[in-house]
């Protein structure tokens, strides 16, 4: 299904699918992409070329003939729309200078070392359609023209980056780890579970019946030991003991800082 562009949607036209065809009026016309999903070739409908394109890694053009005015060139499969005028490229969230080849903004969602690169500095291998550089969009076989998901994006993941960090958790009644790779059942608890992003999540035990009020927290860290767990070094749960903190590390590691009179 294509989708108009507002500025002639009086006249309905042109009505683009992007890597696959445009419609202006009468005349349709039809894109062929490389692996990358970047225009390379438009054909009519007798199936005559009418223009071609080459770009560099970054979309940068290095030859063009034809006069289509389609924004669907560079990655244009996945949607790059560059405007004719300022040449940048609207890449979901951001704009994207491919003569710099940098975002114009920084990655909203903070991922990596530098908010500005475009796919890692390595756009041979991969798109950015979202201007997430989230999971490296997708990669592209060169050998045999595939482009194949590299990881598809987790909305609920993507929501808990946007929001700001509240590590670490204070377990005042102890709780327990279940990894991502647990087959068992989960236990039945009135208090939200912790999820840690690696995949894993931790069960806080719920307050005695006798207990007369949560305890206050004490400041973490201060004297405490303080020891590394793998989120799925094992299928197995691990016990928490009350009064501890935890926070992740990496993907792959959290730390629960154990109170000083524990002896485990």
């Amino acid at each position: 299904m294509g989708f108009e562009n507002p500025l002639n949607a009086k006249n309905r036209s042109p009505v683009y699918t992007p890597g696959i065809s445009e419609r202006r009026g009468a005349i349709s016309s039809f894109y062929h992409a490389d692996g990358l999903g970047s225009t390379r070739n438009i054909t009519g409908s007798t199936q005559t070329s009418t223009d071609t394109m080459q770009t560099d890694a970054f979309g940068n053009s290095l030859s063009r003939t034809g006069t289509n005015p389609t924004p669907f060139l560079f990655a244009g499969q996945h949607q790059y729309q560059a405007d004719s005028q300022s040449s940048l490229m609207l890449l979901g969230n951001r704009y994207y200078d491919a003569e710099a080849g940098r975002f114009l903004s920084k990655d909203p969602i903070k991922d990596g070392d530098n908010w500005y690169a475009y796919c890692r500095n390595n756009p041979l291998n991969g798109v950015d359609p979202e201007g997430l550089q989230f999971n490296g969009g997708v990669k592209w076989n060169p050998l045999d023209g595939k482009v194949t998901p590299e990881a598809s994006v987790d909305v609920g993941k993507l929501i808990d980056r946007l929001k700001p960090p509240r590590w670490p958790k204070f377990l005042p009644f102890g709780g327990k780890y279940y990894p991502p790779s647990y087959k068992g059942d989960y236990p039945e608890t009135t208090v939200d579970p912790i999820k840690l992003p690696g995949g894993g999540v931790i069960y806080p035990n719920p307050p005695p019946k006798n207990s007369p009020k949560v305890p206050t927290p004490p400041k973490p860290g201060k004297g405490d030991k303080k020891k590394p767990y793998p989120t799925d070094g094992s299928p197995n749960p691990i016990e928490i003991c009350p009064g501890s903190w935890v926070r992740p590390v990496t993907d792959k590691l959290f730390e629960v800082y154990l109170p000083k009179t524990s002896t485990k």
